[in-house]
């Protein structure tokens, strides 16, 4: 892991980086995330990689609308909120070199976290779909239900009467329960088993449709940036002399 945590490593400039681009936060996904867990020919392509990214990015970070996201808003735990990285083995790594970055999660080390828990490599067989690093276990998405309620645990604004997928790409809502788990599936708790949480609190509407009307509202923020920069091109463009 250590070689993974100095790329993207925006904060060590002189003016700490403001803004991650979305662009920038598909790239580091996918080169320190995908490609270092994903064995080749498994895992979703890398367009449904880059989209189910990109999509649970714009519901975990601080938004700056059609842009990215804010990186000084969103904190230590990084663009797709890692809470789990700054805790046991893996924390005594990552949180010295966050206090290096200003208080930030870099997004080399956002994109190796989000490939360890999407691609559940290293298995500790002992413990079924627990996946370990740095000496911990932690839970992934490794072999998480096809729905959000197949079991219970629905999300509180769920229909009863409707299946909600449970993947957005290779990102889950809720995983499975093992014995080192915080809950089970057959229990019903307001964050039963939560992977990526959103859509499990009270307030949200539930997943994936609140991961995905939040990437709506940055695209139609792009698309009105877009206008605005086409609109100004128009006006520097001359007519040919005839």
């Amino acid at each position: 892991m250590h070689a993974y945590i100095h790329a993207y490593n925006f904060a060590e400039a002189s003016h700490p980086v403001q803004v991650w681009t979305f662009e920038q936060i598909a790239e580091s996904f996918l080169i320190y995330g995908a490609k270092k867990f994903y064995k080749p020919g498994t895992g979703p392509d890398p367009l449904t990689q880059c989209l189910g990214a990109l999509i649970t990015a714009a519901g975990t970070c601080v938004p700056k609308l059609g842009i990215g996201c804010d990186a000084r808003a969103t904190g230590p735990s990084g663009v797709f909120q890692l809470d789990f990285l700054r805790s046991g083995g893996a924390g005594r790594i990552v949180n010295t070199q966050i206090k290096k970055d200003h208080g930030l999660m870099n997004l080399c080390i956002s994109g190796f976290a989000v490939g360890f828990i999407t691609a559940t490599p290293w298995v500790d067989r002992a413990n079924g779909r627990v996946a370990t690093l740095q000496g911990d276990s932690y839970l992934t998405c490794m072999g998480a239900p096809a729905f959000v309620n197949n079991y219970s645990c629905p999300d509180p604004k769920a229909y009863s009467d409707r299946l909600y997928e449970n993947f957005l790409g290779p990102f889950c809502h809720k995983g499975y329960a093992t014995s080192l788990s915080p809950c089970k599936l057959e229990f019903t708790y307001p964050r039963c088993c939560g992977v990526w949480n959103g859509g499990a609190n009270h307030y949200q509407i539930p997943f994936p449709v609140y991961y995905l009307e939040k990437a709506q509202e940055n695209q139609k923020a792009t698309l009105v940036e877009l206008g605005i920069w086409a609109q100004g091109q128009q006006g520097s463009i001359r007519a040919p002399l005839v």
